[in-house]
């Protein structure tokens, strides 16, 4: 009797066991993608005979355990870049297909995968491009970054024609224009050195070669600017002989030459020059004196001022008062006689 008792537990204790197993049918499939839900743990699912077979440890197609369906969660890792795969369905990922010939997840042509392999984005088409990682620009142009969810080129590098170059510094070594590009009006000489082109001078700020002045006004930032007027300097931004000097600009010669007062000899009108502050004018100026007969002598219009030696236009307050007495002189001659 005990003995029977005591099979009749173990008998009991086995049923319990058995129903605690959960029940693992087949899955039924009616192709290889009806299988793709399955577990990774299974390996390479297909459709066998209408039901899904996984590979065992022995490498024997066995049915697929259908309580190893892949989670959700799952199968969001599964299908990320460069997992496993049969079908591109296996691969859900954005602009992902699967690459069969490396049974891997891969993204589709024009697309580089996301730095946590979760999804597939676009190349850029070249710089300003819309990005939000720097892969997507570094794909079709080096030296590049992701900024402000623009592709621009990197600290040090700038862009010329959609491209981005060293920036070769003024009287550096550079291997091509292009790297003196940022310098405006700079080239890369035949000796591999970036400087200012034909007629232009490096400003104070090393980054514009601006054009030599041509004239007295011109722009300039430092003396070098006004080399081709002679005894010229730069002074609040514009080229002007230089003060205090005695001299003025020969445009005819493209140089600033001392002044020839009234009475003083010459060669060329250009010689003659009175300042405008002797004359008081405010009108646009006009240089009263010319050469004449080697001597420069005020021109039409204009009268000797014999206290100061000046040219005044004719019928100036200073004139005006002689040619008063002179009247007066010749009119009271006349009465008299």
């Amino acid at each position: 009797m005990r003995r029977f008792l005591i099979l009749f537990v173990i008998l009991l204790i086995d049923r319990s066991i058995d129903a605690q197993q959960p029940i693992d049918p087949p899955v039924p499939c009616a192709k290889d993608q009806d299988c793709s839900e399955l577990s990774k743990n299974q390996k390479n699912p297909t459709c066998k005979g209408g039901f899904c077979a996984c590979l065992d440890d022995q490498q024997q197609l066995r049915n697929c355990s259908s309580l190893q369906r892949a989670s959700q969660q799952e199968k969001a890792i599964v299908s990320q870049i460069y997992h496993r795969c049969k079908l591109d369905v296996d691969c859900n990922a954005n602009n992902s297909f699967c690459n069969i010939s490396r049974s891997q997840c891969d993204c589709k042509k024009g697309y580089v995968p996301s730095t946590k392999k979760e999804q597939c984005l676009e190349v850029a088409r070249g710089l300003s491009f819309p990005c939000t990682e720097d892969k997507q620009c570094l794909a079709v142009q080096a030296n590049t970054t992701c900024q402000n969810m623009q592709c621009v080129c990197i600290n040090g590098y700038h862009v010329v024609d959609n491209v981005c170059y060293r920036n070769a510094s003024y009287n550096g070594i550079c291997a091509r224009s292009e790297e003196c590009n940022h310098i405006n009006n700079a080239y890369c000489t035949d000796k591999k050195i970036c400087e200012c082109a034909k007629d232009t001078k490096i400003d104070n700020t090393l980054t514009n070669c601006i054009p030599l002045a041509q004239t007295i006004g011109d722009y300039c930032t430092s003396d070098a600017h006004c080399k081709k007027i002679e005894d010229s300097i730069c002074v609040d931004s514009k080229c002007q002989c230089a003060e205090g000097e005695g001299k003025h600009f020969a445009k005819e010669i493209t140089k600033c030459i001392y002044n020839r007062a009234n009475g003083e000899p010459c060669e060329h009108d250009y010689d003659c020059y009175q300042p405008r502050s002797d004359t008081n004018s405010t009108d646009d100026y006009v240089n009263p004196l010319q050469c004449l007969g080697s001597i420069c002598s005020c021109q039409d219009d204009y009268r000797t001022d014999n206290e100061k030696g000046i040219c005044m236009r004719a019928g100036s307050p200073m004139v005006v008062p002689v040619l008063m007495i002179l009247s007066s002189i010749v009119c009271g001659g006349l009465y008299l006689q």
